[in-house]
């Protein structure tokens, strides 16, 4: 399964990909905190948890990109890249998952998220991606990040 989520968003550093997780782990907790927990374990306990999705994301082509300083924490301050989005333009974000739970579970909890107004990251729509259903033996796939195929034999192709 797969979503495409819409956001409105004035400015990103480079280091987006955790303000995208923070989405994704506030999503669920509002959703089914247990469930976010089960995902996402306390990390005095020393567990890995695979977790069952994927995301990536397309930012629009007329983004503006600046060198400037931003806070990754109250004692980590850089100078990188920070992109500017016109105004009315849109980040997209698709999720793969092949468990329901964990789309229901975002799904919801990104609706929820959508009816405050105080989010850096605001989702504007959510939407529910239908599969196409494959049905030749040669298909050609688009894709937002580099992927490895391997072989039965767990051998790069």
């Amino acid at each position: 399964m797969r979503l495409k989520v819409l956001l409105l968003c004035q400015k990103l550093n480079i280091l987006y990909r955790n303000i995208f997780m923070a989405l994704i782990k506030e999503s669920l907790k509002r959703s089914d905190e247990a469930y976010k927990n089960s995902l996402y374990p306390d990390k005095s306990l020393n567990l890995e948890i695979v977790k069952p999705f994927t995301f990536s994301v397309l930012m629009p082509n007329d983004k503006v990109i600046k060198k400037e300083k931003f806070i990754i924490d109250e004692r980590f301050e850089v100078e990188d890249s920070v992109f500017y989005f016109p105004e009315k333009n849109y980040i997209t974000m698709y999720i793969s998952s092949c468990d329901y739970e964990f789309v229901m579970n975002l799904y919801n909890g990104l609706l929820d998220i959508m009816k405050s107004n105080n989010n850096f990251l605001k989702p504007i729509k959510v939407l529910l991606i239908n599969e196409k259903k494959i049905e030749k033996e040669e298909v050609c796939f688009k894709t937002l990040s580099p992927i490895l195929i391997e072989s039965k034999d767990n051998k790069p192709i």
